[in-house]
C-alpha cells in the first residue's frame, strides 16, 4: 500500500504548524501537556534519528481539531 511520509512532513512542511499548535501555545484547550517532554520528543524527531510521527501526528490533529471546534 501507499505509505504517507508523515515523519518527513513533520520535519519540513508541517514544522511551523507543530511549533505553533503544540509547542508555543500555553495550553491545549484544557488538556494537560508536558511541554518540556513534548519539546524533547519533537527535537529527537527533528534530528532524524528517531521517528516519533506516531505520537506527534495524533497530538497535532487533536490540537487543531480542538482549536476549530472548541475555541
Amino acid at each position: 500500500g501507499f505509505e504517507v511520509p508523515m515523519g518527513a512532513w513533520l520535519r519540513s512542511s508541517l514544522r511551523e504548524m507543530v511549533e505553533e499548535s503544540l509547542l508555543k501555545r500555553d495550553e491545549m484547550l484544557g488538556l494537560e501537556v508536558n511541554k518540556k517532554a513534548l519539546r524533547q520528543l519533537y527535537d529527537l524527531h527533528l534530528n532524524g534519528r528517531s521517528d516519533y510521527s506516531w505520537a506527534l501526528w495524533p497530538l497535532l490533529s487533536l490540537s487543531l481539531w480542538m482549536k476549530k471546534h472548541y475555541q
